[in-house]
């Protein structure tokens, strides 16, 4: 069974509040949604651009940081005065991201079926939203005016979904380590039986 992401109990919830609030901005932008996201993502590079910059200078012994941090803030500046042409690019970024995430979602579901035991219902979501990433490839169906609308939704029902199976899995994985623990209290007590019968046999003797 597929636990890898769920292990935390906490880390599938906060995935799902990140992908609902991102799939919600992208919604509020509405068409210049991509392009934003080419700029925010310029504006951190140069940011940390910057900090390296200035640690570089500082820690004399990092002789390839100021380099790099130079690239890096130029970098940024061209993602940000050619966002418009970059943002055709993170489409296909996004759609990837979308698709393996459901794909992932699937087969982590499909792994754990008769755990959950909630037949077809939560592999819904999952698959549209593999879908909806495949449909990122394609500008004839989708134009870039319905896009960041489409993403957006895209997002928030994975979020939707991640919340769904980040719970049932979590009943699983506390189920299996339960029944793991008792398992192993119940080898134990045999041990201890086994050993208290050698003594009472020795007395005999």
């Amino acid at each position: 069974m597929l636990t890898f992401g769920y292990q935390n109990k906490f880390s599938g919830p906060f995935k799902a509040l990140i992908a609902i609030a991102f799939g919600i901005f992208l919604i509020a932008t509405g068409v210049n949604a991509m392009k934003l996201v080419v700029q925010i993502i310029s504006v951190c590079i140069f940011v940390y651009g910057i900090f390296s910059f200035i640690l570089g200078l500082r820690n004399k012994t990092s002789q390839m940081l100021v380099p790099s941090s130079i690239i890096n803030i130029a970098i940024s500046l061209l993602m940000f005065t050619f966002a418009g042409p970059i943002s055709t690019v993170i489409r296909y970024i996004l759609g990837s991201i979308l698709f393996l995430l459901g794909l992932y979602q699937t087969l982590v579901l499909f792994s754990a079926r008769k755990e959950i035991n909630a037949g077809v219902l939560p592999f819904i979501m999952p698959m549209v939203i593999m879908v909806a990433g495949c449909l990122f490839f394609s500008q004839e169906l989708i134009g870039n005016d319905l896009m960041g609308h489409l993403a957006g939704v895209a997002f928030i029902l994975y979020g939707a979904s991640e919340l769904f199976a980040s719970v049932k899995m979590n009943q699983v994985i506390t189920r299996m380590n339960s029944e793991k623990a008792e398992a192993a209290d119940g080898k134990w007590l045999q041990v201890e039986n086994k050993s208290a019968k050698d003594v009472d046999y020795e007395k005999v003797d």
